[in-house]
């Protein structure tokens, strides 16, 4: 097994492994018989998928990313279940006229960790989502 650790400063930290099974664990680094999250624990959410062996988590602005046969799985703090994305039409501004390829307004929070501008063409990633 690899493992990834991080920490907020000197705090916090925890160890990270994804197991032979396919398994991303997360343990308190200050005793790792202390289980944090284990992403079997809610599959249907949480699975990671296809593992890849002796793949190792990566670690970067809160969220931890898992590389798997055929993609890569980001897992991050789960937002509140008051929490609301729309998405509508950019040029009419209707929800329910969205088809595939059209221009989309995503109205929501905490939905990027900085902000930016783009100009034409559009890029696929901007200010962290993409």
């Amino acid at each position: 097994m690899r493992a990834a650790i991080s920490a907020n400063g000197s705090s916090n930290a925890i160890v990270w492994v994804i197991d032979p099974g396919g398994v991303l664990r997360a343990y308190d680094a200050t005793n790792l018989a202390n289980e944090l999250y284990d992403s079997s624990k809610n599959a249907a959410r949480d699975s990671l998928g296809s593992a890849v062996k002796y793949s190792v988590p990566m670690v970067a602005n809160g969220k931890v990313y898992a590389a798997t046969q055929n993609s890569v799985v980001v897992y991050g703090l789960l937002t509140s279940a008051s929490t609301s994305i729309t998405v509508a039409n950019s040029a009419s501004g209707a929800v329910s006229a969205l088809a595939p390829g059209a221009l989309v307004t995503v109205y929501g929070s905490g939905l990027s960790i900085s902000t930016a501008t783009a100009a034409l063409p559009l890029p696929t990633a901007l200010g962290g989502p993409q």
